[in-house]
């Protein structure tokens, strides 16, 4: 915590005195650009991600010659409101909620963060090897953590429940305990305040690390394909030559310590650009789920 507040104290100080103003060859006036992000964050805390979402639109929009306005918004239904109305140039969502607003809107993918030297990542089904669970047939009556805010584990689970007993979590388990990360996730079956979880293979990766009597504990009864959770993406029409500045300036971000700095708090390695086809594990699952859903 006293990290997080020395980050933004810091971040304050050496981006307080910025000025930015856009100029082309035709025209002398602010440009701004406006992006959003919606609330996904499952392992950062939100008041400090708030803060430090507008001081990386500041920086961004300086090194990229425009003046940047940020907006966390709460629903995909504002998102896609305000990208229907073009009151937003850029935004950060998950990518169900892109293949989603897709089917409506005129939108074009622009990039997908990489962590962990990858722009995809699997999830582990986790449950404790006293509970007699060594697949997803034994589900049934256990106690489960889920993560809240991360809909592509929770299509996963579900997915797997449908096809094994035609119905989802809430019918299956005896109960769902929800946990703002990943990491309480994997703790509560740990110790035993819940018998199964999902959560992601880094997550599980770090925590054995970190205690190796988390594997001793747990087994894997499913492992997911790896799927991109995050994207970035473009309203259509947006102009190509902003397009441009926009993504010169991320990338530029890493080339210096302050930029390193904030790009960590989200746990961002770098940029990758996408298309829809990079999604397609995505879009399989959801297909797939509305289906055994019917």
């Amino acid at each position: 915590m006293k990290k997080c507040i020395l980050f933004i104290l810091t971040a304050m100080i050496l981006f307080s005195n910025l000025t930015v103003v856009f100029s082309d060859e035709t025209m002398h006036h602010k440009r701004i650009v406006r992006y959003a992000f919606t609330s996904f964050f499952t392992d950062i805390d939100l008041s400090f991600a708030l803060g430090a979402i507008d001081l990386w639109g500041k920086k961004i929009g300086d090194r990229a010659g425009f003046e940047s306005q940020c907006y966390m918004l709460d629903s995909i239904d504002k998102l896609s409101e305000k990208i229907r109305n073009n009151e937003i140039d850029i935004a950060s969502t998950l990518s169900v909620d892109y293949l989603r607003m897709k089917k409506t809107l005129n939108i074009e993918l622009a990039y997908a963060r990489i962590s962990n030297n990858s722009i995809a990542e699997s999830y582990y089904v986790l449950a404790r090897k006293d509970a007699n669970i060594s697949a997803i047939s034994d589900l049934k009556d256990k106690r489960f953590a889920l993560t809240k805010n991360d809909e592509i584990a929770k299509l996963y689970i579900n997915t797997l429940l449908l096809k094994e007993f035609q119905q989802e979590l809430s019918s299956v388990c005896s109960s769902i305990t929800h946990k703002t990360k990943f990491s309480q996730s994997c703790y509560a079956v740990f110790f035993g305040d819940a018998d199964a979880c999902i959560v992601l293979q880094s997550t599980y990766d770090l925590l054995c690390e970190l205690n190796p009597q988390v594997k001793q504990a747990v087994n894997i009864i499913s492992i997911s394909q790896p799927f991109v959770r995050f994207i970035t993406f473009y309203r259509q029409n947006f102009e190509e030559h902003i397009k441009i500045l926009f993504k010169n300036a991320v990338l530029s971000m890493f080339d210096h310590e302050e930029g390193k700095q904030m790009m960590m708090l989200f746990k961002v390695d770098g940029i990758q650009e996408i298309i829809d086809e990079h999604l397609e594990s995505v879009a399989n699952l959801i297909k797939e789920y509305e289906t055994l859903k019917q």
